[in-house]
């Protein structure tokens, strides 16, 4: 059903090896982690936060560390807003944007779900069961949770997300470097093309 796989590989629907958290209020704290829809990278493996009263906090989604936040509204969805929730959030828990899915991985990798999730593939069945008005369409608890997706054995899930993630960190390596180029560029036009140092002719 989603092209040919190795034998070795399983198809299974996502319910059969995540779950979607329910919402659950927070009574505890004082200050929570707070994930705003802002915070959540096109192009990152984890998630930013921030540290909020809890009263500040008045409409929000329950998760957890290493949950991932799947974006569920446009255009968000169709531009590849994720996030995996940072291990580093206090307590474990946090309070994330209403306008994602909290996934929660039982029986797959996380940072292989996190790939296939991102796989436009995937994805874009996701996208096409989208409803609601122009621009302010959502996909459904219940489209995420019938896609099927590939299940390799965990070791080589576990492979595939390495292999993956190096990738990034290789991307995102260069795009600091080019970031930085740019800022050099940008000052040294500022000098050059005001005078402010002269060239030898």
């Amino acid at each position: 059903p989603i092209g040919k796989i190795p034998k070795t590989w399983k198809v299974v629907r996502l319910r059969e090896v995540a779950e979607i958290r329910s919402n659950r209020r927070i009574n505890d704290f004082n200050k929570i982690a707070f994930i705003p829809m802002e915070l959540i990278s096109e192009t990152e493996i984890f998630a930013e936060y921030q540290i909020r009263a809890k009263e500040d906090v008045r409409s929000f989604t329950y998760c957890e560390a290493g949950d991932i936040l799947l974006a569920k509204i446009t255009p968000c969805l169709e531009n590849g807003k994720q996030g995996i929730v940072p291990y580093s959030i206090p307590k474990g828990i946090a309070l994330a944007t209403t306008e994602v899915f909290p996934i929660h991985c039982k029986e797959i990798d996380t940072l292989f779900l996190f790939y296939i999730l991102k796989f436009s593939k995937f994805r874009s069945r996701i996208i096409a069961s989208m409803t609601g008005t122009t621009g302010r369409q959502r996909a459904s608890k219940e489209s995420v949770l019938k896609l099927e997706i590939p299940l390799p054995p965990l070791s080589e899930q576990q492979k595939i997300a390495s292999i993956l993630s190096s990738m990034d960190d290789i991307i995102q390596l260069k795009k600091k470097k080019r970031a930085k180029l740019v800022r050099m560029k940008g000052r040294l036009m500022d000098l050059l093309l005001t005078g402010k140092v002269r060239v030898s002719v």
